[in-house]
């Protein structure tokens, strides 16, 4: 069976992100314990693991809305683990976030939304504007809705905004927190492929947390497990799959069926719907 990871481009061999002995503490809850990860350019990496693991507090280091109580966090080959908070939008102008609940504005409409980063940070005549906010909603599958309020669309419609929001200042990667949580399996399925086509079409390297097996096997190209706050397990997702650790195999156990990738991803030759 081909997994849609393997279909696309490969990763360029290229270190995108790397994390060394990576600590971190809220009060007694030690949620990060000693995190060492390397992501490469170009690929599809998925974080693994139960809630409350500690999936999204990694993410959030990675762009500097958490700093470790000990450890170093370095993109494309540079130390970011110090940054003074003024410095870190440079990095983040490379790096696109997508939260989990889209977190779109709600009083601005979709036009306003997608182009808030590009009034932020680039100098754009209002007409490349709408030129740029349209080219990133037609890349996510939404054409001729940039009038339309974030209370108008539905839940899909609202991840995928905020994809676009994503990918507006071009990043070279983008960060996904729990991007099918709330959503049918359609649209699901949508996001997912949504994730390959932009490696596919722009070299994005995807970094993504989440619970959802179905999406992680169907489109990673490494996988990780995070149990408290330890990587358990780490590899391809044969690899995974394959794992000797009792650990692993209880996390995968507890989840959907890991072999229905072709029709997760739609290759059963029905389209999801336009939600």
């Amino acid at each position: 069976m081909t997994h849609a990871a393997t279909a696309t481009q490969p990763d360029s061999g290229e270190i995108f992100l790397e994390l060394h002995d990576l600590h971190k503490s809220f009060g007694p809850n030690h949620v990060l314990r000693g995190i060492d990860l390397s992501v490469h350019r170009g690929q599809i990496f998925t974080l693994l693991g139960g809630s409350g693991t500690g999936k999204s507090v990694l993410l959030k280091h990675i762009i500097g809305l958490l700093h470790p109580d000990r450890g170093r966090v370095c993109v494309e080959g540079a130390e970011v683990t110090d940054l003074r908070e003024r410095d870190w939008v440079e990095v983040r102008k490379h790096i696109g976030f997508v939260f989990q609940g889209a977190a779109l504005f709600d009083s601005l409409s979709v036009l306003e939304n997608v182009a808030y980063a590009l009034r932020e940070h680039l100098h754009l005549t209002p007409q490349e504007i709408r030129l740029r906010v349209a080219a990133c909603l037609e890349s996510v599958g939404l054409v001729g809705i940039e009038h339309l309020m974030p209370a108008e669309l539905s839940g899909g419609m609202r991840k995928r905004v905020g994809v676009a929001r994503a990918i507006a200042l071009e990043p070279s990667a983008v960060l996904y927190d729990e991007p099918t949580t709330g959503l049918d399996p359609a649209n699901s399925k949508r996001i997912g492929q949504l994730i390959v086509d932009l490696r596919a079409r722009l070299g994005v390297t995807s970094i993504i947390v989440t619970h959802d097996l179905d999406l992680c096997f169907a489109i990673s190209d490494r996988i990780a497990l995070l149990e408290n706050g330890r990587l358990v397990a780490e590899g391809t997702p044969d690899e995974i799959r394959s794992s000797p650790r009792e650990d692993v195999q209880a996390f995968l156990d507890g989840g959907s069926d890991l072999e229905a990738d072709d029709v997760w991803l739609g290759r059963d030759g029905e389209d999801a719907d336009g939600a």
